[in-house]
């Protein structure tokens, strides 16, 4: 998934000869995502040949990408499998044209929930590349805010435990920003609090779950009555606008009325 530096997963991968590739997922163009997977698939694929294993290892990445190195292009929502894993691919244009998420699924163990306190178990995750951030969203590159406001849509239908693996770990900021902005929502001000926590102890904040974002990722509250309210608009996809464009900014309703 977005191998960004080769070398690291090659070294790895060179530690664990027991495992092989066979797919590469992609979620978008840039460079601090997709930018090692060619260099990557040919090494494992000589690697593969000289040992008798031949493979030709697919990489996935949405078609609006346009980029040539991708040997299965995607878009909209379709699934394949891999071994006994489930992969959803779902088309989230914003942040670049042909953005992806993937969701797995592990098909032997569809009937077990994930235990966020275990977060090496996972049963079911969704991969959100530059799209959902924990705690926030990624920039409207290439899209609109009617569009993030679709994809974040997409993100909630899931099941609630599946961890979300995001492309940075922003939480941190993400909340320090959220709580200038709707400090009246305590679920936001706790979570900020734990971010702060787990930054002092220099742990990862990822991975995080759906239940989670939908109940503390600022992004996810544009239905929120008293947040339009806040901001003087109505529906969803002006507000998701609004939190962007202040977010962009730095600004907050103290820093605007200073």
């Amino acid at each position: 998934m977005d191998p960004a530096d080769e070398d690291i997963i090659y070294d790895w991968l060179q530690k664990n000869p027991e495992l092989m590739v066979s797919h590469v997922l992609l979620t978008h163009k840039h460079g601090d995502h997709a930018g090692g997977a060619p260099g990557l698939v040919e090494r494992l694929e000589e690697d593969y040949k000289a040992a008798g294993k031949p493979t030709t290892i697919e990489i996935v990445i949405g078609a609006g990408e346009n980029q040539s190195f991708g040997t299965k292009k995607v878009k909209g929502v379709g699934t394949f499998e891999v071994n006994e894993i489930k992969v959803k691919h779902i088309s989230v244009p914003c942040h670049t044209g042909g953005h992806q998420i993937y969701y797995l699924e592990d098909l032997n163990n569809k009937e077990k929930k994930n235990d966020p306190s275990e977060p090496k178990t996972v049963y079911r995750c969704v991969f959100t590349g530059d799209t959902l951030f924990i705690g926030g969203a990624g920039k409207f590159f290439e899209g609109t805010a009617e569009q993030m406001q679709k994809n974040f849509d997409e993100i909630r239908k899931l099941p609630e435990d599946t961890f979300v693996f995001c492309g940075h770990d922003y939480a941190l900021a993400n909340f320090q920003w959220a709580s200038a902005i709707f400090p009246e929502n305590e679920a936001l001000m706790s979570r900020y609090r734990w971010a702060e926590e787990m930054n002092k102890k220099g742990i990862c904040t990822i991975p995080s779950t759906v239940k989670d974002e939908i109940e503390t990722n600022i992004f996810m509250m544009t239905g929120d009555p008293a947040l339009q309210k806040k901001f003087g608009v109505e529906d969803e996809a002006s507000l998701m606008k609004e939190l962007r464009e202040w977010k962009d900014q730095k600004k907050t309703f103290e820093s605007k009325n200073e």
